[in-house]
């Protein structure tokens, strides 16, 4: 009986010394603490520095730091300069290699494609009719991109195109506030205004295709952009290089399966965010064949520095800034026709920025015997753009096919 007392007190001791552990463990943090400071009082004085000081040391190196990645960003751009400027001088073959080659480098900095992307599966578009208005009917497309994730938007066609007339089709991307219409009866798919994405390339004869990009989530959500970003860097990839995916399915798809559209003839327009979109993806995409870029084309670092410390997170890829501006992204856009606008008085691109970027592109241009493709226009706005001289533009390189 002894021993099985034994075994059962040995039990109970074990027992409590478990669920007792954690009360032992703060007792044990607690007798540390009043050691630390018994010993703090006791202890002959000890030499200390003002807690400003210290965040000055910081500070110090932080700026320090800064100013050589800003070095070392300008060396890197400066060599990606004067490498497509040896590059665009040789031969016509050769500069095709190195441009193929400049690509490969954007699609590495970007994590294009996407896991999962299968370029040699282009999924049947499904079409769902949204309605008609006195200049074009629409429709909404879905079109299998990823693994259980599609493209989708509206497509609208001027009613006054023949039944059997290929169009040309302006890609439309909207800044964040210019999302297209989900298509309720209640709302107009085009707003009659040089202030709308759509009306006037629908009015000159132009199919119109408005695709769809994450910007806000549930409730207008801000911060559902942020996290996508976040978890697509997590998974090996970016939220760039999935939207880029949904417009180059898009483009096979259009080349595949739709007869009303004329494949030679595919331009890209962007206002703002969606200028990002089309830039990023025309330098990728030579089936882009002009590129319009509104309220947004800049001094990329300027803008960054000016959004800090979380704007723009998505534009903070690999070497965004150290090779990929925005006149290196337009060298790989060139000889396309390539139209930039921007307002005088835009709070978000300034002016100067612009400037700059538009002049050194069109240096880029320049270089490979386009001058007359690239094109910048200022004009007296906010951060806001007019379609008329865009679509000008446009219609010229196009050789003037589009009706008025």
């Amino acid at each position: 009986m002894r021993t099985q007392y034994w075994a059962v007190l040995v039990l109970a001791l074990l027992a409590w010394s478990w669920f007792a552990r954690p009360i032992y463990e703060l007792c044990w943090v607690v007798m540390r603490r009043i050691a630390e400071q018994v010993s703090l009082r006791t202890a002959p004085a000890t030499t200390t520095a003002p807690r400003d000081q210290v965040i000055e040391r910081m500070v110090e190196q932080g700026r320090e730091i800064d100013e050589y990645l800003a070095q070392h960003r300008a060396t890197l751009a400066e060599q990606a300069r004067r490498s497509q400027a040896t590059a665009r001088s040789q031969a016509s073959d050769s500069s095709a290699t190195d441009l193929e080659a400049a690509r490969a480098q954007l699609r590495h900095s970007l994590d294009f494609p996407p896991p999962r992307f299968d370029g040699s599966r282009v999924g049947k578009i499904e079409e769902h009719p949204l309605g008609e208005d006195e200049l074009a009917r629409y429709s909404e497309w879905r079109i299998p991109v990823l693994p259980g994730l599609h493209a989708s938007g509206i497509y609208a066609r001027p009613k006054s195109a023949r039944a059997e007339e290929r169009l040309p089709l302006i890609i439309a991307a909207p800044g964040r506030h210019g999302a297209p219409a989900a298509g309720a009866a209640d709302v107009r798919m085009a707003t009659r205004s040089a202030r709308d994405l759509a009306w006037e390339p629908l009015a000159r004869g132009f199919a119109v295709w408005l695709p769809t990009f994450v910007f806000y989530g549930p409730d207008n959500d801000d911060d559902f952009r942020y996290r996508l970003t976040m978890r697509a860097r997590q998974s090996g990839t970016s939220l760039l290089s999935i939207e880029i995916a949904k417009l180059v399915r898009t483009l096979d798809a259009i080349e595949q399966q739709r007869d009303d559209i004329d494949p030679a003839r595919i331009a890209m327009m962007g206002f703002s965010y969606g200028g990002f979109y089309a830039l990023h993806t025309a330098a990728l995409e030579p089936r882009i064949r002009a590129l319009i870029v509104m309220g947004y084309f800049n001094d990329r670092e300027a803008v960054l520095r000016q959004a800090e410390p979380y704007g723009y997170i998505d534009w903070r890829f690999d070497r965004s800034v150290a090779l990929w501006r925005d006149p290196e992204l337009a060298a790989l856009v060139a000889p396309r026709p390539f139209f930039v606008q921007f307002g005088t008085q835009d709070p978000l691109f300034a002016v100067a920025g612009a400037r700059k970027a538009a002049a050194e592109a069109a240096s880029r241009y320049a270089t490979v015997g386009a001058a007359d493709r690239f094109e910048a226009h200022e004009f007296v706005a906010k951060h806001e753009f007019d379609t008329r001289p865009a679509m000008d533009f446009l219609t010229r390189q196009f050789g003037g096919s589009s009706r008025h």
